[in-house]
């Protein structure tokens, strides 16, 4: 088997948003990785199939995917290795989906360890998982300590060659955080600096455009500008669609397009 041959198939159909025929090609090479004794192709398949499950809003099966892949890694004699800490990132994304923030930030916590004893201090894994645990805090409303890991983030990607995607991911997670403490001005401009990636030809193919998307039009509802927040809301859903197909994401971003329709027409009659 062929990895690279794998991936190239495995994008191609990513790129076609043919979600069902990658999920059926994942499962159809586990099953001939497995008979092979393939297994690193399996941990890397494994790796993939928990990113589509994720993606996907199946967060359940993508944590039952990513023990797998974490007891494959046990069985190669992988601990310690990059791939122990890469899985184990994939491993506490899945968990955060799924809700179960504890064990996440655990993982995540493991990952970074192993990273820094590999000597991947200023790395993207590194930055990525500054990212991923600055999520959790969000989620738990502590976003000062958020802003914290987004700024340690931030100022890896700025060190490093080609790492525009990371760096608007990046700003626009800070964005929320300050939304979120009313620091309105700070929220524009780091979503203004994401929004210079993610117009260009690269940005507008990147899976996070929706979340930037999203993110300036929370911004733009909070600044009392519904109409630019509901286009921007749609576009957001419309992206998501494309690239994704309907998953949990698009539902929330149906509602919240119902939502600010339903305040316009409050703030129309009010008039």
């Amino acid at each position: 088997m062929d990895l690279n041959k794998i991936l190239e198939e495995l994008d191609k159909l990513y790129a076609e948003a043919n979600l069902d025929k990658a999920e059926l090609r994942l499962g159809e090479w586990l099953a001939e990785a497995e008979e092979a004794g393939e297994k690193g192709i399996m941990l890397a398949l494994y790796n993939e199939q928990e990113g589509l499950y994720r993606t996907t809003g199946r967060a359940a099966e993508a944590v039952k995917v990513s023990a797998r892949a974490l007891e494959l890694v046990k069985n190669m004699g992988l601990t310690g290795t990059i791939q122990h800490a890469a899985t184990l990132q994939n491993a506490a994304t899945a968990n955060r989906a799924a809700g179960n923030a504890g064990e996440a930030l655990g993982m995540f916590e493991e990952a970074a360890a192993l990273y820094g004893r590999l000597g991947k201090e200023d790395s993207y894994q590194m930055a990525a998982l500054h990212n991923n645990i600055s999520q959790i805090y969000q989620e738990r409303e502590e976003h000062e300590t958020a802003l914290s890991y987004l700024e340690k983030a931030l100022s890896v990607v700025a060190r490093l060659d080609g790492g525009a995607a990371e760096a608007a991911t990046t700003r626009v997670n800070m964005s929320l955080s300050l939304m979120a403490l009313d620091r309105l001005e700070e929220a524009e401009k780091r979503i203004d600096e994401a929004m210079e990636y993610y117009k260009s030809e690269q940005g507008l193919k990147d899976s996070h455009y929706p979340s930037a998307l999203s993110a300036a039009g929370e911004l733009a509802f909070c600044k009392g500008e519904k109409r630019e927040a509901l286009a921007l809301i749609k576009e957001a859903l419309n992206v998501t669609l494309r690239i994704f197909g309907e998953n949990a994401a698009s539902e929330i971003l149906r509602r919240n397009v119902e939502l600010i329709e339903e305040s316009i027409k409050r703030t129309e009659q009010e008039d």
